[in-house]
């Protein structure tokens, strides 16, 4: 089947109007397409060592002892809480 395209633009006074067509090309038939081989699962994340978190209600969280680094002023260590990993 032919399809013809028309194309109208006007530039300036001039209306320009073009006729084009589309070419036929014919298609071969296309071999079926083997099915995709399903993707392997990805490998689970490594396990990570448990950690300690420290906390001070207010001030600190985090998993390096608060004795190791400088605090806010105002901190308070002996409200110092552990969470171990059981």
């Amino acid at each position: 089947m032919k399809r013809r395209t028309f194309l109208t633009a006007t530039l300036g006074l001039a209306t320009v109007k073009i006729s084009a067509r589309a070419p036929q090309a014919p298609q071969a038939p296309q071999a079926p397409q083997a099915p995709q081989a399903p993707q392997a699962p990805q490998a689970p994340e490594a396990p990570q060592a448990p950690r300690v978190i420290y906390v001070i209600p207010g001030c600190y969280m985090g998993n390096v002892s608060p004795k190791d680094i400088k605090l806010r002023s105002g901190c308070d260590i002996s409200k110092l809480t552990t969470i171990s990993p059981q």
